[in-house]
């Protein structure tokens, strides 16, 4: 597991930690302040990824997560890139997510919806062996190799000898490269669990997301008003070229090439111009498929019409194309699967831009 390539300027920040029934304020120096879930109250497993295909790996976490969970409604975390394709061993912590909800009820406002991430991903991770490190209640026990965690044992109180000797065997480690726990609880400045930067990761950031949305709307409207002013540009070219004319022919020809003019003006703009702009196409879309969970992948527009790849595993086709074929802006709707399990592409003809 790599860390983090890259930091932030840090400061003094105040975190918050679920605890037990309480919440606890914690002071260290990080990126920002973080919501933390003690590492007394998470089941931690290390899940086997090798033989699960990328695009199933999300699905594949939830359902062992229930499997593993010993509480009715978990909540959990997975380390750096659950959906990365060189990641095939994932650390998971699991706790009660209903216990969460309670706490974050007395948490700060600007806190209660911020991101929980298990306690021992800010706990200096190691490359190779055994350690131990002091938690805000109880010692956890890892074993890391080449970076990457594959076992963690938590307890209350420092495990006797011959509990430390089978956890060491357990992992293949001799007793005696067992590192002593840190009595001074040194936090990371951020989680090391965090991946570096992807495209995957820019996906996954619902922020980013919006204001690479945002870019691309200004973008088609910008678009849209550079192709009138190039319409006007060739309507003043035109208009230029014919009062030329006009003062050559005489004024005989004056009413008739006034015609001829917003005649070839009128041609020119609804050449330039489609029945309908990219801005409300994206807008119906938007619309009528709200409530409906889909990720959008790819988009691709057309003055005719329009074809979207859209991701969900459990999309409901018909109650799609029910929804795209009530609007007057597109006169038909089609679905088919896609090349990935998941994904389809919907083909949309715009009413009126068949020809």
């Amino acid at each position: 597991m790599s860390l983090r390539p890259w930091s932030r300027e840090t400061s003094s920040q105040t975190h918050y930690l679920l605890i037990d029934q309480e919440v606890r304020e914690l002071e260290w120096e990080a990126e920002q302040p973080y919501l933390l879930v003690a590492r007394s109250a998470c089941v931690c497993e290390v899940l086997e990824l090798a033989a699960v295909p990328e695009n199933a790996r999300r699905g594949f976490l939830d359902m062992q997560v229930k499997r593993l969970s010993p509480w009715p409604r978990p909540a959990y975390y997975a380390a750096a890139g659950e959906t990365e394709v060189e990641q095939d061993r994932v650390p998971v912590w699991i706790w009660n997510a209903d216990w969460e909800a309670g706490l974050r009820e007395t948490l700060p406002e600007p806190m209660r919806h911020a991101r929980a991430f298990p306690e021992p991903v800010f706990l200096t991770p190691a490359e190779s062996g055994v350690v131990a490190h002091c938690c805000e209640s109880g010692i956890d026990y890892q074993y890391w190799q080449d970076g990457k965690l594959l076992a963690s044992r938590w307890s209350a109180q420092a495990l006797p000898r011959e509990d430390l000797d089978y956890f060491s065997r357990d992992c293949g480690q001799p007793l005696q490269s067992l590192e002593p726990a840190n009595d001074a609880k040194l936090r990371a400045t951020a989680p090391w669990s965090e991946p570096g930067f992807t495209w995957r990761s820019l996906l996954r950031d619902e922020r980013l997301m919006m204001v690479s949305i945002a870019t691309v709307l200004l973008f088609a409207m910008f678009l849209e008003l550079g192709l009138v002013a190039a319409a006007g540009i060739l309507t003043w070219r035109s208009e230029s070229n014919a009062e030329t004319l006009q003062e050559q022919l005489g004024t005989r020809l004056q009413y008739r090439l006034q015609a001829e003019r917003l005649h070839s003006r009128s041609e020119q703009l609804a050449a330039l111009l489609p029945a309908y702009s990219q801005i409300e196409v994206i807008a119906e879309f938007t619309r009528l498929l709200e409530g409906q969970e889909y990720e959008l992948r790819e988009w691709d527009y057309a003055a005719g019409g329009v074809r979207v790849l859209v991701y969900n595993s459990a999309l409901d086709g018909r109650e799609i194309i029910r929804r795209l074929e009530s609007s007057d802006l597109f006169s038909s709707a089609r679905i088919a699967p896609a090349t990935r399990e998941g994904e389809f592409t919907l083909e949309l003809t715009i009413a009126g831009g068949e020809a």
